[in-house]
């Protein structure tokens, strides 16, 4: 089992989350005498990649979160880069830093301790959709001036939902993400304007990560500058793989040579804090295939590299076209599971430190904002399809782009319009839902994304010791085998963490996690 491509909580429907854990459950319970879980049923780990990519927009968790299979394959893309022109790079621990002169306010707001802190912006358009693409998108082709025209239009409509979202609700933003389709097709200006208002509304922190994803063919030097001064301090780039044949085979609209040129102008403008994102599984590829891009990869010494396994999603070209993962001309599971196991030792190796499934990272480079996702902790989202968490609740945007604009034109006048519209959104979904449920859930499939697991003490402390024995019960067999640890208080004696053993426990945490959720129901 491996991490699938992309997946990231504000980019999944809300309605695809509120009932995981019911199907995770519904999953493992055919399977009684705890015989492992078959390939046909429900991908936990899938699961909660959806939870934590498509809070962008994309369907999952995007759900980044950004798909594919989990009986041999697992979690979902998540990165994001880049440090800021002409400021304080991210070395020794240290992100960038926003400019003082743009971000001024400082402290939080009285009365919002637990407002969130992050905030993500959903910039829907693109080129062409990828042929694994299922994505909130919406293709505007190749000319400039059509770009421009959406992305104003666009604009407006983002202005006026982040108007109307009242203010408590957030405060003094400490990371930003600006997640796609393909930002980095939006002017300059765009991003700047979109700062401003979220300043204006909740505040930035000075110190605030502020990501951004960009397409290689989609920007040059004096752009990335531009987007640079608007706050841009991190990038994560659309790399995917180092071999224009296989771009080809799965619709990307760049080629080798403007990956070249990306990687080459990050360097140029001082862009210290920047992912490499790449896709494995990918159709007709070999382990030697992506033995070299890793290498390819590393050979630019980027600070954060994210991995994610191609995931055949329905209603893509690939599931029209009858792929199937396993089956050619996508790679053997045997294959698939070598490329994982290949790229995590051999990043290890090269000083990257494996933090969560699908991503690694050089000291001090780990992806704040989308560790927000994978701790479960609330934040707001803007845009087309775009799933914020706030209150305990997630709640998901129009995925098509005139439903999305009829939305905020005609919902959203006021703060009062968008509190009686979440109000009767929640009034429907607690009928349907066990919201203390799905948040135990949500908690148990994000944490053991993470390298240092899931905080069994926390887990007490909320919900109880009969919780914790059913999560540790549910695991035994994970612990037994090795590929699960538990930590102990050497003072105490008490458990305080879960934790998945790398790379096996990652390689079969759908089987694990699936477990665990039979035992808490």
């Amino acid at each position: 089992l491996r991490p699938t491509h992309r997946g990231c909580c504000c980019r999944m429907g809300g309605d695809r989350f509120c009932t995981l854990w019911l199907l995770c459950i519904v999953a493992v319970w055919s399977n009684t005498e705890h015989r492992r879980v078959d390939r046909s049923s429900i991908n936990v780990v899938q699961l909660s990649s959806r939870l934590f990519m498509e809070a962008h927009g994309k369907s999952s968790i995007q759900d980044h979160t950004s798909r594919k299979r989990w009986s041999l394959s697992s979690a979902r893309r998540t990165t994001r880069l880049g440090k800021c022109y002409h400021r304080s790079g991210h070395r020794s621990g240290h992100r960038g830093k926003a400019s003082t002169e743009l971000f001024a306010r400082r402290g939080p707001k009285p009365g919002v301790s637990n407002a969130a802190k992050s905030a993500y912006v959903h910039v829907p358009f693109c080129r062409r959709r990828c042929f694994y693409c299922d994505f909130a998108i919406s293709v505007v082709g190749d000319k400039k001036t059509t770009w421009e025209s959406r992305h104003d239009t666009y604009l407006h409509a983002l202005r006026r939902e982040i108007k109307a979202t009242p203010q408590e609700l957030g405060n003094e933003l400490e990371t930003v993400f600006f997640g796609g389709g393909t930002p980095s097709l939006a002017p300059p200006q765009f991003i700047a304007d979109v700062l401003t208002e979220l300043d204006a509304r909740y505040g930035i922190s000075t110190s605030a990560e502020i990501s951004m994803e960009m397409d290689p063919g989609t920007f040059d030097l004096e752009k990335l500058q531009g987007y640079l001064v608007a706050g841009i301090n991190r990038v994560s780039l659309g790399v995917q793989v180092f071999d224009d044949r296989l771009l080809s085979s799965i619709g990307r609209s760049h080629s080798l040579q403007d990956v070249y040129n990306a990687i080459q102008i990050l360097k140029r403008a001082g862009v210290e804090n920047f992912s490499i994102d790449l896709i494995s599984g990918l159709p007709n590829q070999t382990l030697n295939d992506w033995k070299e891009t890793i290498e390819a990869a590393l050979s630019f010494d980027p600070p954060h590299i994210a991995v994610y396994d191609l995931m055949v999603e329905q209603k893509t070209a690939f599931d029209k076209w009858g792929y199937v993962p396993g089956l050619s001309p996508l790679p053997s599971e045997k294959d698939s599971t070598n490329m994982y196991r290949y790229a995590s030792n051999t990043l290890q190796q090269e000083g990257f430190k494996h933090y969560e499934i699908s991503n690694y990272a050089k000291s001090g480079f780990e992806c704040e904002h989308n560790r927000v996702y994978w701790e479960n902790k609330p934040f707001l989202a803007f845009g087309m399809g775009a799933a914020s968490y706030l209150q305990g609740f997630r709640f998901s945007r129009p995925r098509k782009l005139d439903d999305y604009l009829l939305f905020v034109n005609e919902e959203l006048r006021s703060c009062e319009d968008w509190t009686n519209y979440m109000q009767r959104v929640r009034e429907n979904a607690s009928q349907l839902h066990h919201p203390n449920l799905e948040e135990l859930t949500d908690k148990v499939m994000l944490g053991l994304r993470l390298r240092e697991g899931l905080d069994i003490e926390s887990i007490g402390i909320h919900y109880g010791t009969n919780v914790v024995d059913s999560i540790l019960e549910g695991a035994q067999t994970a612990i037994t085998m090795g590929h699960a640890k538990v930590e102990i208080d050497p003072n105490s004696g008490n458990i305080q963490r879960l934790r998945l053993v790398d790379p096996d426990g990652f390689m079969i945490s759908s089987e694990i996690i699936a477990n665990i959720f039979s035992y808490l129901n």
